[in-house]
């Protein structure tokens, strides 16, 4: 078989989508980092986890979004906030211009701020 094929099969409902031979363009240029997956009854393509959630949506009732790792992230930076953003640690601030400190994701980030983490 030269091409993947996915069937989600549903009582009501039917989502066929196979691997795209040609893939939808952005401004002229291949999505060539995913593979893209076509339902050809729609026209419509999709990307692995985006077939994921609409399996769930319409054979578990659940409702998902594909955020890659942004959730865990924006998590860590409201948690943390007033750690990452201590003043009261020397050099790791050199300007306003900054959107971290200079320590930031080294193992001396830990050891300066062992006591309020």
């Amino acid at each position: 078989m030269d091409h993947e094929e996915i069937v989600i099969k549903y009582p009501e409902r039917y989502l066929v989508c196979q691997k795209a031979e040609s893939r939808p363009t952005v401004f002229g240029q291949e999505h060539l980092s995913k593979p893209m997956y076509l339902n050809p009854f729609r026209a419509e393509y999709f990307d692995v986890e985006n077939v994921a959630l609409r399996y769930y949506s319409l054979h578990e009732n659940l409702n998902g979004m594909h955020c890659e790792n942004a959730f865990g992230k924006t998590l860590f930076g409201l948690l943390f906030w007033e750690v990452i953003f201590d003043d009261s640690i020397p050099y790791v601030w050199q300007t306003a211009f900054q959107a971290a400190p200079l320590d930031f994701g080294t193992k001396d980030f830990y050891i300066q701020r062992r006591n309020s983490i």
